[in-house]
């Protein structure tokens, strides 16, 4: 559904849908009142994994169509406090957070961290954001740099030569 209100609708409409799907799955995740068991806990990941492929739909109509690097930003700070919400009620601290929902929240930290990189005076912010989320992969699975996207590794060279430390 996402997917062709992002290809067979035009970008307000398209904005629209979008807006309308991340509102449904927000209210279905924090209409949840009982989470028990492991079933339930897999259905609040299962539509937090939803509703961040939906908010990601969202932002690209925002960046392709209309270059709203900011309201993208919001957007994703948004999902990322939305996201972070909902994982409260699912995590037991001490067995930590699910695999899925780290790699949900970065994919939210990436965008974010894009959606600066294309504001003009907002270098250190972007080097900020870029420098948490290489860090983060170069801790994860012993891959060191390699474990980073490649565009992620290029825009941080990017803003630091925009920001004269190179």
């Amino acid at each position: 559904m996402a997917l062709e209100a992002e290809h067979s609708l035009p970008p307000k409409d398209a904005i629209m849908k979008f807006t309308e799907l991340c509102e449904g799955y927000k209210k279905k995740v924090l209409g949840i009142d009982h989470l028990n068991g492991s079933h339930e806990k897999m259905l609040v990941i299962n539509m937090i994994e939803k509703y961040v492929s939906v908010v990601t739909g969202l932002a690209r109509v925002k960046w392709m169509n209309e270059k709203d690097y900011r309201g993208v930003e919001a957007l994703m700070v948004e999902a990322s406090e939305f996201v972070e919400t909902a994982i409260e009620r699912i995590n037991n601290p001490l067995n930590g957070r699910e695999p899925l929902v780290n790699k949900l929240l970065q994919v939210i930290k990436i965008n974010q961290a894009h959606s600066v990189y294309m504001q003009d005076g907002r270098h250190m912010e972007a080097i900020a954001l870029y420098e948490s989320i290489v860090a983060e992969n170069v801790g994860l699975g012993g891959n060191g740099i390699l474990a980073c996207e490649p565009i992620i590794l290029a825009n941080l060279c990017v803003v630091y030569i925009l920001s004269k430390q190179n």
